[in-house]
């Protein structure tokens, strides 16, 4: 919910908390609209949070303002870590980088460009039996088998 919304809590588990995996996908929907940078910002926020609590995300967080409490705070009825908010990261980093398996050619590909701030090196991504490393630099993303 927005801040905007009469019904909004951030303390209230389905009115205000923010979700790791929801967020996850709402960065795979903004890369494939295009706003690559904007699901970056998503992507970082997850990074930033994970952190916050030994790299193990929990299942919810509060949706308190960062200018309120400066760091993110644990539901009090979340599971953490939870599984699927553990993978969240991924699927952001992947949906970002605009990763793309083609199980017909057996090839990992990541033809996008991305916001120019991104430099990320990804080593051993495991796809077709194989391994890859993905490697993305000044906003440009090249993915190969791995040299390692």
């Amino acid at each position: 919910m927005s801040t905007a919304d009469l019904g909004y809590n951030p303390a209230e588990y389905h009115n205000g908390t923010v979700w790791p995996h929801d967020t996850a996908i709402a960065c795979v929907g903004l890369a494939r609209q295009g706003r690559r940078a904007d699901a970056a910002v998503l992507l970082w926020a997850l990074v930033d949070a994970a952190a916050h609590f030994g790299w193990r995300l929990p299942e919810v967080l509060t949706g308190y303002p960062r200018e309120d409490t400066r760091f993110p705070v644990l539901h009090p009825t979340s599971c953490s870590p939870q599984a699927w908010a553990a993978a969240a990261p991924f699927g952001a980093l992947t949906a970002v980088l605009g990763l793309t398996p083609d199980r017909s050619a057996g090839t990992l590909t990541a033809p996008h460009r991305v916001p120019d701030d991104l430099d990320v090196t990804l080593r051993g991504v495991s796809a077709f039996g194989r391994r890859w490393d993905v490697v993305c630099e000044h906003g440009w993303v090249e993915a190969g088998p791995s040299l390692g």
